[in-house]
């Protein structure tokens, strides 16, 4: 019998642990998908085309956004530097909005 109960246990511990999981993983996914995260994304782009830089946008008003990179122009030809930017922010979720100005 008191075998039957701890395994009864153990199930249920790995059924909540698993139940955690997958809300933290459908949250994540929510906010990335929800119109707040693509709202910000929009309200820097639209700074960007109006001329400021990236390093001229105070993202501390933002909830999601948590860093604003670009690759130069002169680094496209790079491969090593191409990939490498691109590569580096897979560990946080980006989204990539091509901006053409002169002089970046």
């Amino acid at each position: 019998m008191k075998k039957y109960k701890t395994m009864i246990l153990a199930a249920v511990l790995i059924y909540l642990f698993s139940a955690v999981m997958a809300l933290i993983g459908i949250y994540g996914a929510a906010v990335v998908q929800s119109g707040e995260y693509n709202t910000e994304i929009n309200r820097i782009y639209d700074a960007l085309k109006e001329g400021d830089t990236a390093q001229d946008v105070d993202l501390s008003s933002f909830q999601y956004v948590k860093e604003v990179s670009y690759l130069p122009e002169y680094k496209l030809k790079e491969e090593k530097e191409t990939a490498a930017f691109y590569e580096e922010k897979n560990q946080t979720g980006i989204q990539v909005v091509p901006l053409y100005r002169r002089g970046l």
